[in-house]
């Protein structure tokens, strides 16, 4: 894949395999140079968010420590040393929405983490302050210092559900929900669960029905607390030391283990399977899923890789910082987040750099993504071109649409070939009413399901 620098002295194309430098466009504060490489290098995704250091070219961005987008396609980026925080329009236009002098008398200081709600709020934390934005620029102060009760500082996770609710971990080891109106509630503290306590929490993730999980780093378990307020205690004997975690488009949580040195997953019925081992390759700290359900880790300051698990829980390695020319070391990788076009994003601690990770589409990225012994376009039959997937729908021997026939050969068991596939490629199997249209409607849990039991 393409690796796409934008670095404080210039922004460079990189080849990851080597770290050399293959071109090197702009130099600091030359805003019509960035402008130019902007429609170069990023033009292969039309309208997307871009943002380079100079920020919105008269107050720079420096050391940005994470990065989100919202439902318009707008790219948030806060600025952990500049103190402050970037909108990037789809157009590509900046504007800085808050600076170290923050709002309604409270500094703005050291942002941490970001999170952007279904209707566009925003919310950032910073190490003394949580503040909501809403989108007519409203800034809504949860913890400021001047809320009874709560204790904030070091946070460790924040996010939305689908009703407006704002959720975050402070310290005491303290999980709150706050009302769109501000109103506070304690979900979970040091007592976990009453009997179990949730000791080194390090990641929160929310459900869009409310329904939260907290991650105790240090007593290897995942706490569930359902939108009503009961708790229940998620443990397995291959999870240990997790860390960050992610949803998948079907609802499955990810979890990425730091002491197990693998990915764990729970299903939205509650099984607890291993997703992925990396043995002694990879200890991972950030987890990052697109739309695809695409898994992406990043092993922090343990080694600088950022790679993709492939269906079967093997790595490939889309960035090597180790490699050289990168102009990042490995202790300033904090935060991934990933597009609707599954190209990850990488915020760069004191290299005043915001990363982004070309990720070729499955059918040219040269990995067999389906592990059928068929790489790419023109190789794979799932492939219909080079921008396509492999695996889809009419090659994945799965009876997608219930009607007791399978891809469109039939599939690796034999079964009839599905008439509706005109192809490997086609990317659904159709079906005409009854129990088949309503099985159909399985296909994504059942095409995740099969990739993780495929050997």
């Amino acid at each position: 894949s393409l690796f796409t620098m934008l670095l404080y002295g210039g922004v460079h194309q990189v080849d990851p395999a080597t770290g050399t430098i293959l071109a090197t466009f702009g130099q600091e504060g030359a805003r019509s140079a960035f402008d130019l490489v902007f429609n170069e290098v990023f033009g292969a995704h039309p309208g997307e968010a871009r943002v380079g250091p100079d920020g919105d070219g008269t107050n720079p961005l420096r050391d940005p420590t994470d990065a989100a987008f919202a439902p318009d396609g707008s790219l948030w980026v806060t600025g952990g040393a500049s103190d402050n925080l970037f909108r990037v329009e789809p157009d590509g236009t900046v504007v800085q929405v808050l600076d170290a002098s923050g709002s309604g008398g409270v500094a703005f200081e050291n942002p941490q983490e970001l999170a952007v709600g279904p209707d566009g709020d925003v919310l950032v934390a910073t190490e003394t302050a949580l503040l909501r934005i809403f989108p007519d620029g409203t800034v809504q102060h949860l913890f400021d210092g001047s809320q009874p009760r709560v204790v904030w500082g070091e946070p460790k996770g924040i996010g939305f559900d689908a009703l407006g609710n704002a959720y975050g971990i402070g310290v005491g080891r303290t999980a709150y929900r706050f009302a769109p109106d501000g109103t506070q509630t304690i979900l979970i503290d040091w007592r976990g669960d009453g009997t179990n306590p949730l000791t080194d929490p390090s990641d929160l993730a929310v459900l869009p029905d409310g329904t939260v999980f907290v991650s105790g780093e240090g007593g290897d378990d995942v706490f569930r607390i359902e939108p009503g307020g009961s708790i229940s205690r998620i443990t397995d004997s291959r999870m240990a030391g997790p860390i960050d975690m992610a949803f998948g488009p079907d609802g499955t949580l990810f979890i990425a283990c730091s002491a197990s040195w693998n990915v764990m997953g729970l299903t939205p019925t509650g099984d607890v399977y291993e997703r992925a081992n990396f043995g002694s390759s990879l200890q991972p700290q950030q987890i990052a899923i697109d739309g695809d359900g695409d898994v992406y880790v990043g092993t922090g300051s343990l080694g600088g890789r950022i790679a993709w698990v492939g269906p079967s829980g093997g790595l490939v390695t889309v960035v090597d910082v180790a490699d050289g020319g990168l102009g990042l070391s490995a202790a300033d990788l904090t935060h991934l987040t990933v597009d609707d076009a599954g190209d990850v994003y990488v915020p760069g601690l004191l290299a005043n750099a915001l990363f982004r990770v070309d990720v070729p589409p499955e059918c040219s990225d040269g990995i067999d993504n389906d592990q059928d012994g068929l790489v790419d376009f023109p190789d794979d039959p799932g492939c219909r071109d080079a921008d396509w997937w492999e695996d889809p729908a009419c090659d994945d021997d799965i009876d997608n649409d219930g009607d007791g026939k399978v891809d469109w050969d039939g599939g690796a068991l034999g079964f009839p070939p599905d008439p509706t596939c005109n192809g490997a490629w086609e990317p659904t199997e159709r079906s005409g009413c009854g129990l088949g249209g309503e099985l159909a409607l399985l296909l994504p849990v059942l095409a995740r399901l099969r990739r993780r039991i495929r050997p």
